[in-house]
């Protein structure tokens, strides 16, 4: 039953992903996508803020611009779309490298 449910949260979140993020991942593979993904629910879960998540990003795409738009992108879909709310680590992982595949 679970697997049924994290199935469907990731469908829904891939359908809504196809139109959010126009991908150029810079030196990112879509693997790396889906990790980053991942590791921001975790972060979320975790209890770090938005402001926390984006200032990270900031810091660790200093001189990635292109990095910097995709991840920052992720880390507001994450904590702002009403899609994402129930996201898991591993639907996240799944949802961002699929559309991120789907769109190269």
């Amino acid at each position: 039953m679970k697997h049924h449910y994290i199935f469907a949260v990731t469908a829904g979140a891939v359908c809504l992903l196809h139109t959010a993020l126009a991908y150029d991942t810079g030196s990112m593979s879509c693997t790396d996508i889906g990790e980053f993904a991942a590791a921001t629910v975790v972060g979320k879960e975790n209890g770090a803020t938005l402001k926390e998540a984006l200032a990270k990003v900031t810091e660790r795409t200093k001189d990635y611009p292109t990095e910097r738009k995709v991840l920052t992108s992720i880390v507001r879909q994450i904590y702002t779309a009403p899609w994402a709310k129930k996201l898991s680590e591993e639907g996240a992982r799944m949802a961002f490298a699929a559309d991120c595949q789907a769109q190269r």
